[in-house]
């Protein structure tokens, strides 16, 4: 048997996710195939998850930002060209992957978060073997350059390395900048810090070191020799479990226990929303209201000091994170 996995849209996190479902159909039948139908720059992703057999480009992305089809539209390919690939491979079922989790959470009982991973599954109809996460593979001569280059890194004896992403494609979801400089400088006390950035910052800071536009391939072998990664709600939230890396998730306006539903070696720091305005549109198990709360500039993520952040990542790197903050 033959599935296609069809996604058309979304971030980086997004396609890791694609693995879950992909691990979950494989659990239910060893012999199905399971092909990943993606963006061409998105290749390297799926390329890299276990279970996913083939992958397919769909094309650039101007074809999608000229005619991207909408969500919940059929999978017309008169309409929408591009996807009369799907003809070719002759498939048993296509499982549309176009954000479960906006249809799911819009019915969701207040009670209940279930983590985008766990909604592919559903969505691809899998009924067991839910909390599979994705998991990604390298091979030997990416881990060797991932390995040169993290031997390259000058530190200091006895102290741990931590990986640091502050930034994140959607603003509110970033760790404020001006709390950057004292959030490494309380690092930095017990640990060596590896910056994941675009752009260096415009001040050096001892033993901080950058990693800047490192490619996806390589930067995946980079994870594991860490004893910690601290990331805002962006792609390494989903990367870090996939690569089996101890992860600080640091949460607002999202929701983290709904976004790493499932994942293992995950701590979860979700802000509170005492800095925000009255009213809060923030929903427990849902998450934010984007629509109102961006307008109204979301404070959740600001509420969580540089303090509170290094005594959490310190527990973690000394006792193991097993256990869940809020």
């Amino acid at each position: 048997m033959r599935i296609g996995l069809l996604r058309e849209t979304g971030g980086i996190g997004d396609i890791i996710c694609m693995g879950s479902p992909a691990r979950c159909l494989k659990s239910d039948n060893p012999n199905v195939e399971v092909y990943a139908f993606v963006q061409e720059n998105y290749k390297v992703i799926t390329e890299h998850l276990s279970d996913i057999d083939k992958t397919i480009s769909l094309g650039n992305n101007d074809i999608f930002n000229n005619g991207r089809r909408r969500r919940n539209s059929p999978l017309n390919r008169e309409k929408y060209p591009y996807l009369q690939v799907l003809d070719q491979y002759q498939l048993d079922h296509v499982i549309d992957l176009f954000c479960p989790g906006i249809e799911y959470e819009s019915n969701c009982r207040e009670d209940v978060a279930l983590g985008r991973s766990v909604l592919f599954a559903m969505a691809a109809g899998v009924k067991s073997g839910l909390y599979l996460p994705p998991v990604w593979v390298s091979n030997h001569k990416e881990r060797e350059k991932g390995k040169k280059f993290f031997e390259e890194i000058e530190r200091r004896p006895n102290k741990p390395i931590l990986g640091i992403a502050l930034t994140s494609d959607c603003r509110a979801r970033g760790y404020p900048k001006r709390k950057w400089k004292e959030l490494f400088q309380i690092l930095t006390q017990w640990a060596d810090v590896l910056f994941f950035t675009l752009f260096p910052l415009s001040q050096k800071i001892p033993y901080v070191h950058f990693c800047i536009n490192l490619p996806l391939s390589i930067l995946a072998t980079l994870l594991p020799l860490l004893d910690l990664i601290i990331t805002v709600d962006t792609m390494f939230v989903h990367l870090g479990p996939a690569t089996g890396t101890k992860t600080l998730g640091v949460f607002g306006p999202t929701y983290g226990d709904a976004v790493t539903m499932g994942y293992p070696n995950v701590t979860v720091l979700n802000g509170t929303s005492r800095d925000c305005v009255s009213p809060c549109h923030y929903r427990r198990f849902f998450g934010w209201d984007p629509e109102r709360c961006r307008p109204s500039g979301c404070k959740r993520l600001s509420s969580l000091s540089p303090k509170q952040i290094s005594i959490i990542a310190r527990n973690i790197t000394e006792r193991g994170n097993d256990s869940k903050e809020t």
